[in-house]
Protein backbone atom coordinates (compact mmCIF):
# COMPACT_ATOMS: atom_id res chain seq x y z
CA UNK A 1 0.00 0.00 0.00
CA UNK A 2 1.50 3.89 -0.86
CA UNK A 3 1.79 5.58 1.97
CA UNK A 4 -0.24 8.46 0.78
CA UNK A 5 -3.12 6.40 -0.01
CA UNK A 6 -5.76 4.07 1.75
CA UNK A 7 -6.28 0.65 0.62
CA UNK A 8 -7.40 -0.66 -2.55
CA UNK A 9 -7.31 -3.98 -1.15
CA UNK A 10 -10.12 -2.66 1.86
CA UNK A 11 -12.13 -2.08 -1.15
CA UNK A 12 -12.24 -4.96 -3.39
CA UNK A 13 -13.02 -6.64 0.09
CA UNK A 14 -16.35 -4.88 1.11
CA UNK A 15 -16.92 -4.83 -2.60
CA UNK A 16 -16.86 -8.91 -2.50
CA UNK A 17 -18.96 -9.17 1.00
CA UNK A 18 -21.62 -7.07 -0.58
CA UNK A 19 -21.56 -9.26 -3.48
CA UNK A 20 -21.93 -12.34 -1.32
CA UNK A 21 -24.89 -10.43 0.32
CA UNK A 22 -26.97 -10.55 -3.27
CA UNK A 23 -25.38 -13.49 -5.18
CA UNK A 24 -24.98 -16.10 -2.58
CA UNK A 25 -27.80 -18.00 -1.29
CA UNK A 26 -27.70 -19.28 1.79
CA UNK A 27 -25.47 -16.33 2.89
CA UNK A 28 -22.21 -17.76 4.86
CA UNK A 29 -21.54 -14.15 6.54
CA UNK A 30 -24.34 -12.14 6.79
CA UNK A 31 -23.00 -7.87 7.15
CA UNK A 32 -26.34 -5.96 6.91
CA UNK A 33 -24.17 -3.14 6.31
CA UNK A 34 -22.31 -4.31 3.35
CA UNK A 35 -24.49 -2.65 -0.03
CA UNK A 36 -25.24 0.26 1.98
CA UNK A 37 -21.26 1.02 2.65
CA UNK A 38 -20.77 0.34 -0.99
CA UNK A 39 -23.26 2.91 -2.50
CA UNK A 40 -26.21 2.99 -4.33
CA UNK A 41 -23.92 2.66 -8.02
CA UNK A 42 -21.57 -0.21 -6.37
CA UNK A 43 -24.56 -2.05 -5.52
CA UNK A 44 -26.92 -1.33 -8.50
CA UNK A 45 -23.74 -3.11 -10.60
CA UNK A 46 -23.68 -5.64 -8.30
CA UNK A 47 -27.38 -6.14 -8.44
CA UNK A 48 -26.56 -6.12 -12.47
CA UNK A 49 -24.34 -9.07 -12.34
CA UNK A 50 -24.70 -12.51 -11.50
CA UNK A 51 -22.19 -14.77 -9.91
CA UNK A 52 -22.06 -16.44 -13.05
CA UNK A 53 -20.41 -13.76 -14.52
CA UNK A 54 -17.11 -13.98 -12.50
CA UNK A 55 -14.64 -16.35 -12.85
CA UNK A 56 -14.10 -19.29 -11.03
CA UNK A 57 -10.98 -17.70 -8.94
CA UNK A 58 -13.49 -14.53 -8.39
CA UNK A 59 -15.79 -17.24 -6.88
CA UNK A 60 -13.28 -18.79 -4.55
CA UNK A 61 -11.97 -15.23 -3.23
CA UNK A 62 -15.61 -14.11 -2.33
CA UNK A 63 -16.01 -17.56 -0.72
CA UNK A 64 -12.93 -17.10 1.34
CA UNK A 65 -13.80 -13.38 2.50
CA UNK A 66 -16.77 -14.23 3.63
CA UNK A 67 -15.62 -17.51 5.61
CA UNK A 68 -13.13 -16.21 7.57
CA UNK A 69 -15.28 -13.01 8.31
CA UNK A 70 -17.95 -15.99 9.51
CA UNK A 71 -15.49 -18.11 11.29
CA UNK A 72 -14.40 -14.33 13.45
CA UNK A 73 -17.35 -13.40 13.65
CA UNK A 74 -17.85 -17.14 15.28
CA UNK A 75 -14.70 -17.07 17.56
CA UNK A 76 -16.27 -13.42 18.90
CA UNK A 77 -19.42 -14.43 19.76
CA UNK A 78 -17.53 -17.35 21.84
CA UNK A 79 -15.54 -14.86 23.66
CA UNK A 80 -18.26 -12.67 24.15
CA UNK A 81 -20.25 -15.45 25.80
CA UNK A 82 -17.00 -16.05 27.64
CA UNK A 83 -17.03 -12.74 29.17
CA UNK A 84 -15.00 -10.47 26.77
CA UNK A 85 -15.45 -6.86 26.37
CA UNK A 86 -12.73 -5.32 24.41
CA UNK A 87 -12.64 -6.25 20.40
CA UNK A 88 -9.63 -5.40 18.82
CA UNK A 89 -9.85 -5.29 14.87
CA UNK A 90 -6.04 -4.85 12.96
CA UNK A 91 -6.32 -4.15 9.79
CA UNK A 92 -10.15 -3.00 9.83
CA UNK A 93 -10.46 -1.88 6.33
CA UNK A 94 -14.18 -1.91 5.74
CA UNK A 95 -15.34 -4.35 7.82
CA UNK A 96 -18.61 -3.68 9.68
CA UNK A 97 -18.36 -5.80 12.67
CA UNK A 98 -17.86 -2.96 15.04
CA UNK A 99 -21.07 -1.23 13.79
CA UNK A 100 -22.94 -3.85 14.08
CA UNK A 101 -26.04 -3.85 17.52
CA UNK A 102 -25.06 -6.87 18.95
CA UNK A 103 -21.13 -5.77 19.65
CA UNK A 104 -22.64 -1.83 21.24
CA UNK A 105 -21.72 -3.28 24.72
CA UNK A 106 -18.28 -3.88 23.58
CA UNK A 107 -15.21 -1.93 23.34
CA UNK A 108 -14.20 -1.31 20.25
CA UNK A 109 -10.84 -0.28 19.08
CA UNK A 110 -10.10 -0.38 14.88
CA UNK A 111 -6.60 -0.27 14.16
CA UNK A 112 -5.38 0.72 10.65
CA UNK A 113 -2.95 3.29 8.62
CA UNK A 114 -3.74 6.73 9.03
CA UNK A 115 -5.00 7.08 5.39
CA UNK A 116 -6.87 4.24 5.00
CA UNK A 117 -8.65 4.66 8.34
CA UNK A 118 -9.39 8.63 7.56
CA UNK A 119 -11.14 7.10 3.95
CA UNK A 120 -13.20 4.56 6.29
CA UNK A 121 -14.35 8.00 8.13
CA UNK A 122 -15.58 9.74 4.72
CA UNK A 123 -16.81 6.17 3.69
CA UNK A 124 -19.41 5.72 6.77
CA UNK A 125 -20.07 9.36 6.01
CA UNK A 126 -21.25 9.12 2.29
CA UNK A 127 -22.95 5.93 3.46
CA UNK A 128 -24.85 7.69 6.02
CA UNK A 129 -23.97 5.19 8.37
CA UNK A 130 -23.00 6.81 12.13
CA UNK A 131 -20.34 5.98 13.84
CA UNK A 132 -20.97 4.16 17.14
CA UNK A 133 -19.86 5.83 20.72
CA UNK A 134 -18.23 2.73 21.91
CA UNK A 135 -15.75 2.46 18.49
CA UNK A 136 -12.73 3.95 19.32
CA UNK A 137 -10.29 4.54 15.99
CA UNK A 138 -6.95 4.11 16.23
CA UNK A 139 -4.21 5.20 13.15
CA UNK A 140 -1.08 3.04 13.05
CA UNK A 141 1.23 3.14 10.95
CA UNK A 142 3.71 0.62 11.70
CA UNK A 143 6.77 1.59 10.01
CA UNK A 144 6.57 4.27 12.70
CA UNK A 145 4.56 3.22 15.38
CA UNK A 146 3.63 -0.41 17.22
CA UNK A 147 0.62 -1.97 18.61
CA UNK A 148 1.87 -1.88 21.93
CA UNK A 149 2.32 1.75 22.09
CA UNK A 150 -0.67 2.90 20.25
CA UNK A 151 -3.27 0.66 21.88
CA UNK A 152 -2.87 1.76 25.99
CA UNK A 153 -3.11 5.65 24.44
CA UNK A 154 -6.45 4.83 22.59
CA UNK A 155 -7.78 3.69 25.99
CA UNK A 156 -7.24 0.20 25.56
CA UNK A 157 -6.97 -1.73 29.10
CA UNK A 158 -4.34 -4.30 29.29
CA UNK A 159 -5.16 -5.93 31.93
CA UNK A 160 -8.61 -7.04 30.66
CA UNK A 161 -9.04 -9.89 28.13
CA UNK A 162 -9.02 -8.48 24.28
CA UNK A 163 -10.30 -9.95 21.41
CA UNK A 164 -8.35 -9.76 18.68
CA UNK A 165 -9.84 -9.66 14.36
CA UNK A 166 -6.78 -9.79 12.03
CA UNK A 167 -8.27 -11.10 8.75
CA UNK A 168 -6.23 -10.57 5.36
CA UNK A 169 -3.34 -9.03 7.07
CA UNK A 170 -0.56 -11.41 7.23
CA UNK A 171 0.03 -11.96 3.79
CA UNK A 172 1.29 -8.54 2.94
CA UNK A 173 3.76 -8.25 6.49
CA UNK A 174 6.87 -10.16 7.01
CA UNK A 175 7.03 -12.45 9.43
CA UNK A 176 9.06 -10.88 12.42
CA UNK A 177 5.96 -8.55 12.21
CA UNK A 178 3.12 -11.14 12.38
CA UNK A 179 5.75 -13.14 15.10
CA UNK A 180 5.50 -10.05 17.24
CA UNK A 181 2.14 -9.22 16.75
CA UNK A 182 0.89 -12.76 18.09
CA UNK A 183 3.41 -12.35 21.04
CA UNK A 184 2.65 -9.12 22.04
CA UNK A 185 -1.19 -11.01 21.83
CA UNK A 186 0.20 -14.04 23.62
CA UNK A 187 1.32 -11.95 26.50
CA UNK A 188 -2.62 -10.42 27.18
CA UNK A 189 -4.37 -11.54 30.39
CA UNK A 190 -5.74 -15.40 30.33
CA UNK A 191 -8.93 -15.10 28.12
CA UNK A 192 -7.94 -13.09 25.14
CA UNK A 193 -8.09 -14.47 21.65
CA UNK A 194 -6.91 -13.92 18.16
CA UNK A 195 -8.91 -14.72 15.23
CA UNK A 196 -6.60 -14.73 11.58
CA UNK A 197 -5.88 -15.69 8.49
CA UNK A 198 -2.91 -16.93 6.53
CA UNK A 199 -2.00 -17.65 2.98
CA UNK A 200 -0.70 -21.15 2.77
CA UNK A 201 2.42 -22.35 1.32
CA UNK A 202 2.71 -24.01 -2.67
CA UNK A 203 2.91 -27.34 -1.70
CA UNK A 204 -0.80 -27.26 0.27
CA UNK A 205 -2.18 -26.22 -3.21
CA UNK A 206 -2.39 -27.68 -6.78
CA UNK A 207 -0.82 -26.33 -9.75
CA UNK A 208 -4.43 -24.27 -11.03
CA UNK A 209 -4.23 -22.45 -7.67
CA UNK A 210 -0.12 -21.61 -7.80
CA UNK A 211 -0.72 -19.88 -11.11
CA UNK A 212 -4.00 -18.26 -9.86
CA UNK A 213 -2.18 -17.27 -6.88
CA UNK A 214 1.00 -15.68 -8.91
CA UNK A 215 -1.73 -13.53 -11.33
CA UNK A 216 -3.77 -12.44 -8.44
CA UNK A 217 -0.30 -11.54 -6.75
CA UNK A 218 1.18 -9.58 -9.85
CA UNK A 219 -2.42 -7.44 -9.61
CA UNK A 220 -1.56 -6.51 -6.38
CA UNK A 221 1.99 -5.64 -6.97
CA UNK A 222 0.91 -3.27 -9.47
CA UNK A 223 -1.46 -1.65 -7.14
CA UNK A 224 1.51 -1.20 -4.75
CA UNK A 225 0.31 -3.97 -2.07
CA UNK A 226 2.74 -6.50 -2.15
CA UNK A 227 1.40 -10.43 -1.26
CA UNK A 228 3.76 -13.38 -0.51
CA UNK A 229 3.86 -14.26 2.94
CA UNK A 230 3.17 -18.07 3.53
CA UNK A 231 2.84 -20.02 6.55
CA UNK A 232 2.14 -23.71 6.78
CA UNK A 233 -0.50 -23.59 9.36
CA UNK A 234 0.03 -26.67 11.62
CA UNK A 235 3.54 -25.06 12.22
CA UNK A 236 2.30 -21.69 13.04
CA UNK A 237 -0.31 -24.16 15.47
CA UNK A 238 2.85 -25.52 17.16
CA UNK A 239 4.66 -21.92 17.12
CA UNK A 240 1.67 -20.33 18.73
CA UNK A 241 1.58 -22.85 21.49
CA UNK A 242 5.29 -22.35 22.05
CA UNK A 243 4.50 -18.52 22.66
CA UNK A 244 1.74 -19.48 25.76
CA UNK A 245 -1.25 -20.01 23.26
CA UNK A 246 -3.47 -22.73 25.77
CA UNK A 247 -5.49 -23.48 22.88
CA UNK A 248 -4.71 -22.99 18.83
CA UNK A 249 -6.93 -24.41 15.85
CA UNK A 250 -6.69 -23.99 12.70
CA UNK A 251 -9.21 -24.67 9.74
CA UNK A 252 -7.47 -25.74 6.18
CA UNK A 253 -9.80 -24.99 2.75
CA UNK A 254 -11.09 -27.93 2.95
CA UNK A 255 -11.89 -27.95 6.54
CA UNK A 256 -13.90 -24.42 5.82
CA UNK A 257 -16.02 -26.32 3.09
CA UNK A 258 -17.11 -29.03 5.38
CA UNK A 259 -18.19 -26.40 8.25
CA UNK A 260 -19.45 -23.60 5.82
CA UNK A 261 -20.02 -24.47 2.37
CA UNK A 262 -21.11 -28.17 3.08
CA UNK A 263 -24.27 -28.86 0.88
CA UNK A 264 -24.81 -25.95 -1.32
CA UNK A 265 -26.49 -26.11 -4.42
CA UNK A 266 -24.56 -23.36 -6.02
CA UNK A 267 -21.23 -24.96 -5.61
CA UNK A 268 -19.57 -21.76 -3.98
CA UNK A 269 -16.46 -23.04 -1.87
CA UNK A 270 -12.76 -21.80 -0.42
CA UNK A 271 -9.42 -23.54 -1.64
CA UNK A 272 -6.63 -24.82 0.45
CA UNK A 273 -4.77 -20.76 -0.38
CA UNK A 274 -5.22 -20.03 2.73
CA UNK A 275 -6.08 -21.51 6.47
CA UNK A 276 -8.34 -20.03 9.35
CA UNK A 277 -6.31 -20.10 12.41
CA UNK A 278 -7.41 -19.42 16.30
CA UNK A 279 -5.59 -19.00 19.40
CA UNK A 280 -6.82 -18.62 23.02
CA UNK A 281 -4.51 -17.68 25.50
Amino acid sequence: MRADQPSRTAWRSALRRAAHQVWDSPHVYDDPLALKLVGAEEEAGIRAKSARSVTQLEQTIRASMAARSRFAQDCLNEAVARGVRQLVVMGAGLDTTVLQDAYKDLRCFEIDHPATQSWKKQVLADAGIATPANLIFVPVDFTKQTLAGELPRAGWDANAPTFFSWLGVTPYLPPSAVAETLGFIAARPSGSEIAFDVSTPPGAITLYERLARVAYGLKNMIRGETVGTRFDPAQMASEMRAMGYRDVTFLTGNDVNARYFAGRADGLKVSNRSALIRGIV
